[in-house]
């Protein structure tokens, strides 16, 4: 905690009983978190496993590693509202099952481009 403190990080806690729910862990496990209270849930956590490499290969290999949650990073970009906005560049997309319409498909997809419409076929 000391040395976090003295790169200037103080907003870290000690927290003894912290365990994550995999048994491979051999050290320290650690999670991070959001400051704002909009985002309860873990950015990403990991830790300290030097015996998890020895499972598949037999060779004890010291480890560190982490992974990070997919719909926690989605919460946090709307949160501070930096989750880009999607805008579509197909307007109208035509979809034929039949071979049949195929060519009557490419017919009304050029008539609709030529109205200004973005227009994709299959």
């Amino acid at each position: 905690m000391a040395s976090l403190e003295k790169l200037g990080i103080t907003n870290t806690v000690l927290i003894k009983t912290l365990m994550r729910g995999f048994d491979y862990y051999t050290g320290i496990v650690f999670e991070v978190y959001d400051n704002n209270p909009a985002n309860r849930r873990s950015v990403f956590g990991g830790g300290r496993y030097d015996d998890l490499l020895s499972i598949f290969d037999g060779e004890k290999v010291p480890a560190f590693g982490f992974g990070a949650g997919d719909v926690i990073i989605r919460d946090i970009l709307e949160t501070y509202k930096l989750m880009p906005i999607y805008k579509p560049k197909t307007d109208l997309y035509i979809c034929t099952l039949n071979k049949e319409y195929q060519e009557y498909a490419n017919e009304l997809a050029q008539k609709l481009r030529e109205s200004g419409l973005n227009v994709g076929w299959t």
